[in-house]
Parts: C-alpha cells; structure tokens; sequence
C-alpha cells in the first residue's frame, strides 16, 4: 500500500477537515457571536467589500437611467429628496445625479467604515428598485 500512495504520503490533510482549524472555527464563531452581543460589526474580507461596493455603484447607475427614462417618459418622481433636488436644479436630470453622487459618497463611506452588512442591505434595496423601475416603465410605455 506504501508503494501505491508513493509521493502523496506527505501531503497534509486540508486546513478545513483538520481538528485544529474546526476548533479554531469555533473559537472565531464564538468571538464574532460574542463581538456581535456588544455591538461590533461583523467584518467582510475586504475583496467582498469591494464586490459589493461595485454592485452598489452598478445599480445607482441603472436607478438613474430609470428615473430618467421614467422623466422622460412623463412620469412623476415619487422620492420627495428627488423632487426636491429636481426643482432645485438647472435640469431634472443634473437632479438626480446630484441625489445618486450622495447615495454613491453613502456606499464609499459605508465600505470604508466596513459597514459591510449595511451596504448589502442597500445595495438588496437598489436591486428591487431598479427591477420595480423596470417592470413600471415596460408596462407604462405598452400601455401607451
């Protein structure tokens, strides 16, 4: 049997099946469950923080294609922060961009204080807007 195995005799046993590193699981669990009862945020790896910051920034590009399509279209903004920042502006349009520059400056911030749990939260809220953007404008431009 010794033959047969050769040179893969001395490979070790994968971090995540050894006792050690279940253990050391545990014990991390238990600190993080113990971190979270006094209010600490959980941390992301920085390159999931960035995954979804870019999401984040992705789906404030496409709320503000819809809402300028929903402009352009002759459809009334329901935010009143937008309507706000539209009536305050030159153009609608510069408006609304204003209002997504602060909600991207809200995610720079929010990855940058690695609010990790936050920004998947916004960015989950972004995604259903930008889909319920969608769905509107389809059925508003086929009923025309």
């Amino acid at each position: 049997m010794a033959s047969v195995l050769g040179p893969l005799r001395n490979i070790s046993m994968p971090r995540a099946l050894s006792k050690q590193a279940a253990f050391e699981d545990e014990r991390d669990l238990a600190a993080s469950a113990q971190g979270a009862s006094l209010g600490f945020r959980a941390l992301l790896p920085p390159a999931a923080m960035t995954s979804v910051l870019l999401n984040y920034a992705y789906l404030q590009l496409l709320d503000l294609l819809t809402t300028t399509a929903f402009l352009l279209a002759g459809v009334k903004e329901a935010n009143p922060i937008v309507v706000l920042a539209i009536n305050l502006a030159a153009n609608p349009i510069l408006g609304v961009a204003a209002v997504k520059a602060l909600a991207l400056m809200l995610g720079l911030y929010c990855w940058w204080s690695n609010r990790g749990r936050l920004l998947k939260m916004a960015t989950t809220f972004y995604a259903v807007l930008v889909a319920y953007n969608l769905v509107c404008l389809v059925l508003g431009l086929g009923a025309r």
